[in-house]
């Protein structure tokens, strides 16, 4: 049940970020530091449990929760403020967490140096926002937004609708034969597609 609720939650968040961005951006920007905040309670609870504490359930999700709030009324709070630092972290974690299975082989496991990566990528998306902002404003929110939708539906993807192994083969073909990761590839394209979605539906609707 609370995988649902979960499900539910992440997929109505990632569409009003990625379609309504622009016209909720400071509630975009709470959302996508909640999504940070839960990533990194995630992240803290599995460090712990993988250095032999065993914290029960309540502490977990307690953990998991204060880091998912704090992170998102801190979002919320500071705005602009944070505009650049949430977009940096944001993106620094999606290309961490996604492509090191694309590495080259004497880069592979080297996560460090795709980390680096998406931090320059949203330090600069942020820099553009905070100065730019109409434009890549949508621009933002359209990737963050694909992206979170992206974490639910690629999977769900993989998994349900396609074959996993039939899939698997097509993005070694592509990526090579030091592919090492699951639904690289369609989370790319899922992400890739939905993005171009909300910036356009973004654009669109911001003329009005």
């Amino acid at each position: 049940m609370t995988d649902v609720i979960l499900t539910i939650v992440t997929l109505a968040a990632g569409c009003l970020v990625c379609f309504a961005g622009y016209k909720f951006f400071r509630l975009s920007l709470a959302l996508v530091g909640a999504a940070l905040g839960f990533a990194a309670g995630v992240l803290l609870v599995n460090y712990i449990a993988s250095s032999g504490a065993q914290l029960p359930d309540i502490a977990r999700i307690a953990v998991i929760g204060v880091f998912t709030i704090g992170f998102g009324i801190g979002a919320f709070a500071l705005y602009m403020k944070a505009l650049i630092l949430v977009s940096t972290l944001a993106c620094g974690y999606w290309f961490y967490t996604d492509y090191n299975g694309m590495l080259p082989e004497d880069l592979a496991g080297n996560k460090l140096v795709l980390a680096g990566v998406g931090l320059a990528a949203g330090a600069l998306l942020g820099v553009l926002v905070y100065y730019a902002q109409k434009w890549s404003i949508s621009l933002l929110t359209a990737l963050l937004g694909a992206r979170i939708l992206s974490s639910v539906i690629s999977p769900l993807l993989w998994s349900g609708f396609l074959s996993g192994s039939a899939v698997g083969s097509f993005e070694e073909t592509v990526l090579g034969g030091n592919f090492t990761g699951d639904y690289v590839l369609t989370a790319s394209l899922v992400t890739v597609a939905l993005a171009g979605a909300g910036l356009a539906i973004q654009l669109k609707t911001s003329r009005k």
